[in-house]
């Protein structure tokens, strides 16, 4: 779905988010990624495949997303909030296109070592 042209604005200029996720028995679980977007606006991440974020989505492929610019003054602020199923890439193509679109939108390579776990909003 493409988002209205409000929310593509923000997205447009802001690269940082908030992850919530919730693990196998209901606990909540909240991480700051960087994120990539392509341009159907889906959305892309990297994360070492260890973390807490990563095994909760591997166990239920549910996420809740907030971007927004942490440094605007009180009540300035501006948002986009996403509910979505994600999935995390697993053939090399899909994931070397990732990490080529995330060194384009960030100049920064997605992973910092180790095994890198990339997923795409749904």
């Amino acid at each position: 779905m493409i988002p209205s042209p409000e929310a593509q604005a923000i997205l447009n200029k802001i690269n940082y988010a908030t992850l919530a996720t919730t693990d196998v028995d209901g606990n909540p679980w909240n991480s700051p990624v960087y994120c990539a977007y392509d341009k159907g606006y889906n959305v892309y991440w990297g994360s070492h495949a260890e973390s807490q974020h990563s095994k909760n989505i591997r166990a239920s492929g549910k996420v809740f997303i907030v971007v927004y610019d942490s440094t605007a003054e009180p009540g300035q602020g501006e948002g986009v909030y996403i509910q979505a199923q994600v999935v995390e890439l697993t053939h090399p193509e899909e994931i070397v296109a990732a990490h080529a679109l995330w060194r384009k939108t960030t100049g920064r390579n997605v992973c910092g070592g180790g095994r890198c776990s990339c997923c795409l909003l749904a």
